[in-house]
């Protein structure tokens, strides 16, 4: 009798593909420019200093504070970096999915081992077109009996 769903070996291939080729672009875009780099050394050295201050008990001075909504600023303009290459990668990977999708089509790809709640019922396939499939409380009773 074939089997008429994908190998789980092809399932954990494509998810483990999707994984690295989404670290290799935030890599590509980001990890590996000079930029990015400095904005890291000025935040780290940045971080430093106010931690010497804290430990010098000089957390109220003008230099801290200064300090302070610079870390702010930095992390701010990190944040805005990563989102833009967060935003490319996303597309990516729905560009991948599409390619994806026919192998994956109407196939039941896993089971879950519980009776899931409404909302995720339908995004599970459970009471549409899979609706044939057991409920935890008969998986429980199949295996008792087995």
């Amino acid at each position: 009798m074939p089997c008429d769903h994908p190998p789980p070996s092809l399932q954990v291939a494509y998810s483990i593909f999707t994984a690295l080729m989404g670290e290799f672009i935030s890599w590509m875009f980001v990890f590996r420019k000079d930029e990015w780099k400095n904005l890291r050394a000025n935040m780290t050295s940045i971080a430093d200093e106010m931690e010497a201050m804290e430990d010098e008990g000089r957390t109220e001075t003008p230099g801290y504070k200064h300090l302070e909504k610079r870390l702010k600023g930095l992390g701010s303009d990190a944040a805005r970096t990563r989102m833009k290459t967060g935003i490319f990668t996303t597309a990516v990977m729905f560009g991948m999915n599409r390619m994806v999708k026919p192998v994956f089509t109407n196939r039941v790809i896993a089971t879950l081992p519980f009776d899931a709640p409404g909302p995720l019922a339908k995004i599970t396939k459970r009471g549409g077109i899979f609706s044939n499939m057991p409920s935890l409380d008969e998986m429980e009773k199949k295996t008792k009996t087995a």
